[in-house]
């Protein structure tokens, strides 16, 4: 029994030695406004993150790093109009591909775009997918037969005014069939997709009356079967991640939306067909956000988002570890500027985690962010405490908001406006020094949206509700 611990003991040292614990994090500066939408864990133990610069108006992003977050390479890829990177794969040569949408290239106002990179970041190829409407969204996964298949929605194809849109292509990006598989509840929108193990893929959402939804095909883009998810105690749910479960079954990532306008990160394990084994929240009654999920090798879950410490008026990185029921083991928070949203998760050989997303300083500056935490959440971040004030310089009426939006001061100070949508796009943005503002939301889609405020030093977020009138 003896030579048997030690043995253990011994290979628990090698393996400490091998992937130590690193904690670091990076803020990848720029001149111009950056968020990171993904990231993968690459061969050479680096990492590589996807999103989008203002440069250009937009431009899709790609920074590649080292083990501990120095750069090795930094592109752009786009044209002269709005083009957004969201999803990054390796590919079998050690390059990437890229899914996101372009306005400047294609043939509609926006179209999906999928760009394929060698390992030092240079075009080998890139293609659009999309008619003369809006079609975008864009994730991408490496399927089993050497090609890819993507997610998005599309105006331009399939029967309602918003379709979930699927493509499957070769190796070279050329399409091999494409098809918008449908709810019974009608239009929706994809966030996230994965090949599952029988060869099919499970696509999951958002409806356009703020539903969740699962939406399981064949190898072939057929439908097997779709679910909606609407909680009792909810006003509405999103799916934003999706994975198969080492157990064999479903979980999606998202938020649950509260009738106060709160919301909470939510966890819905399902079975094979998409019935519900059980339901989790995750939160602090304020505004909190999921968005990425991941298995971790002890068979459970680690959960990242976004979280809004309550009074304190600060949005911060959420991360999530719990069992493989659904219940946390930890929870923790991270703050390296004014205000930050994580977007993507992945657990690393040390059995750490790494995150990223966008963090943003006092002057509304915001940039990419890496953060690299060991096995129980641990950091090297040193966070100040900050001072917790009331935002009392304006308020906002109604919501939720069938037309217009009012905002009434209390002074002449000059008032940034920003409203973002639950991917966090910005929609409108703009400075006022009138003490009564009136934004027309008539032609902004039904569902939730995220306002920013912003006088002097002092920001407010709130979470407005749009919907039509009866």
């Amino acid at each position: 029994m003896k030579k048997i611990n030690l043995t253990i003991l011994h290979l628990f040292v090698i393996i400490t030695c091998i992937y130590p614990q690193e904690k670091f994090h990076r803020i990848y500066e720029s001149e111009h406004q950056d968020w990171g939408w993904d990231l993968i864990r690459t061969v050479d133990e680096g990492f590589a993150i996807v999103g989008q610069t203002s440069e250009s108006i937009s431009n899709v992003r790609i920074i590649k790093t080292n083990s501990i977050g120095d750069i090795l390479f930094n592109r752009t890829y786009g044209g002269i109009e709005a083009d957004y990177g969201y999803a990054i794969r390796q590919t079998s040569d050690s390059g990437f591909i890229i899914s996101g949408q372009t306005s400047s290239y294609g043939a509609g106002q926006y179209d999906i775009y999928l760009i394929r990179i060698d390992n030092i970041g240079d075009t080998i190829w890139t293609k659009t997918f999309g008619g003369i409407e809006t079609d975008g969204g864009g994730q991408v996964e490496i399927t089993s037969d050497g090609g890819f298949i993507i997610s998005g929605f599309t105006y331009s194809y399939g029967p309602n005014w918003g379709n979930v849109y699927l493509i499957k292509t070769d190796s070279m990006g050329n399409t091999l069939w494409s098809k918008t598989p449908t709810l019974s509840s009608g239009a929706c929108f994809a966030t996230d997709l994965i090949e599952t193990s029988d060869g099919g893929y499970l696509i999951t959402g958002n409806t356009t009356d703020n539903q969740a939804f699962l939406i399981k095909t064949n190898s072939s883009g057929d439908n097997v079967w779709s679910q909606t998810y609407t909680l009792p105690y909810s006003y509405g749910t999103s799916g934003e991640s999706v994975i198969e479960t080492l157990d064999g079954n479903y979980l999606i990532v998202g938020s649950a939306y509260s009738y106060s306008s709160y919301s909470d990160v939510l966890l819905i394990k399902t079975d094979l067909t998409g019935d519900i084994i059980w339901t989790k929240t995750f939160g602090d009654n304020m505004y909190d956000y999921g968005t990425s999920v991941q298995n971790t090798v002890d068979s459970g879950y680690i959960v990242t988002g976004s979280i809004d410490n309550m009074n304190s008026y600060d949005i911060d990185i959420y991360l999530i570890n719990t069992n493989s029921q659904g219940d946390p083991i930890w929870t923790k928070t991270y703050n390296l500027q004014e205000h930050e949203r994580a977007y993507s998760v992945k657990q690393t050989p040390d059995k750490g985690y790494c995150i990223t997303g966008y963090t943003e300083n006092s002057s509304g500056k915001q940039q990419i962010f890496l953060l690299k935490v060991d096995n129980l959440g641990n950091s090297d971040i040193v966070t100040a405490v900050k001072e917790e004030r009331e935002f009392t310089e304006a308020i906002y009426f109604p919501n939720p908001i069938t037309n217009e939006l009012n905002i009434q001061k209390s002074n002449f100070d000059k008032l940034f406006i920003e409203i973002i949508d639950y991917n966090g796009r910005t929609l409108y943005q703009d400075y006022y020094s009138d003490k009564n503002i009136i934004i027309d939301m008539t032609n902004y889609t039904n569902g939730l949206y995220l306002l920013k405020l912003k006088i002097k030093d002092k920001i407010h977020y709130a979470k407005l509700i749009k919907c039509n009138s009866k």
